[in-house]
């Protein structure tokens, strides 16, 4: 997931993180890779899941999230 440091004055809101990170996805990932598992990284359970649900939202993302 595309996140901004931790220690970063302005963090990214949710859209502008799943945005990034599914343009991320696209122009590196192979669409022959089935899927993506994602840690958290810190985040609470309910921003890595607003974070996850966004990106689903994008949709036309060549690999499931």
């Amino acid at each position: 997931m595309v996140l901004s440091g931790t220690n970063c004055p302005v963090q990214a809101g949710v859209q502008e993180v799943a945005e990034a990170t599914v343009r991320c996805f696209r122009r590196a990932i192979p669409a022959a890779v089935p899927g993506i598992v994602f840690l958290s990284g810190g985040q609470s359970a309910k921003l890595a899941t607003e974070h996850l649900n966004a990106m689903n939202a994008i949709g036309n993302c060549p690999m499931g999230t």
